[in-house]
Order: C-alpha cells, then sequence, then structure tokens
C-alpha cells in the first residue's frame, strides 16, 4: 500500500488511509465530482478517507491521531474550501507535516489559490477582518505552497 514501509507498525487503534481526499462540501458540482473520485479510489482497492470540512466531519478529526497513517493528501480547492475555517486549518495541518499533497483546483486559478487573489480575495478578506493575523497568515502561506504545487486544473463550464 502506498506510504507503507517494511516493518511499519502502528497501534491497531490507528486507521491506516493511503488516500485523504479534503474538500468543502455542499456545492452539487464539487460533491458530484469528489463522490465520484472516491468511489473510484475504493473500487480499485485503495483506502481512502473524506473530509468535507462540515461540522459533520468526523473523518477529519481523525486526522491529526494518526499522523503517520496517512498517505497521499488529494485537496479539492475550490472559493467553498477557501471560505471553510476548518479545511484551511486541515490544509495547515497537512502542509505542516509535510504531508505528500495533490491538488486539484476546481474552478480556482492556481495562481489565483497562490496569492489568493480573484475569487479566493473576498474570503480571505473577511478572514483577515474576523481572525488571528498569525492564524490567516499560516492559512496563506500553506496556500501559497500548494498553489505552487503541480496538480490538475478543473475548470467547470455552466450549461445552458
Amino acid at each position: 500500500k502506498l506510504g507503507e514501509t517494511v516493518g511499519e507498525s502502528r497501534p491497531s487503534n490507528v486507521t491506516k488511509f493511503d488516500v485523504i481526499v479534503s474538500f468543502s462540501g455542499g456545492e452539487e458540482a464539487i460533491d458530484a465530482f469528489t463522490d465520484l473520485l472516491y468511489s473510484a479510489l475504493l473500487r480499485d482497492g485503495i483506502s481512502a478517507c473524506r473530509s468535507n470540512g462540515g461540522d459533520d466531519a468526523p473523518e477529519g478529526e481523525r486526522l491529526r491521531e494518526a499522523p503517520d497513517g496517512l498517505g497521499i493528501c488529494v485537496l479539492i480547492l475550490s472559493v467553498s474550501y477557501a471560505a471553510s475555517e476548518r479545511c484551511l486549518t486541515e490544509l495547515g495541518w497537512m502542509v505542516e507535516q509535510r504531508r505528500l499533497i495533490f491538488p486539484v483546483f476546481f474552478d480556482v486559478n492556481p495562481s489565483d489559490v497562490r496569492r489568493q487573489k480573484g475569487a479566493l480575495e473576498r474570503p480571505f478578506r473577511r478572514h483577515d477582518e474576523r481572525l488571528d493575523r498569525e492564524l490567516v497568515s499560516g492559512w496563506k502561506k500553506a496556500l501559497e505552497e500548494v498553489g505552487g504545487t503541480k496538480g490538475y486544473d478543473l475548470t467547470v463550464e455552466e450549461s445552458g
């Protein structure tokens, strides 16, 4: 399995995931894409976990309990991801832990993610106004790093 080394051991109560899919749920297109990705991973025998950044996301809480039990982190970066304090906190933790991160830029420009401009400017203006400067600065640094990582750029076109 991904991320395992020979002779590696972990407590039996720690869950091992090959892939964590981190996203901000609630938008139909993002939820549909994430469901397809998650189903494909499971179908191919890859142990996966979803964390949607919502209050009902117990999977995400287990991430901090098993820092060595995680493989690749697939981030579905979107405007709603940038607006979610919980998603950004999770992202900051993943970057801090030096997790292998594969970004999917979902209807956002990677350079806008890197600089928190364009569609991401508004959520970060709100964060800057409401939250601790050091906390928001950490999120910005994490996004700068992830935005500079080669990933998958997915643009959703409106129909009709």
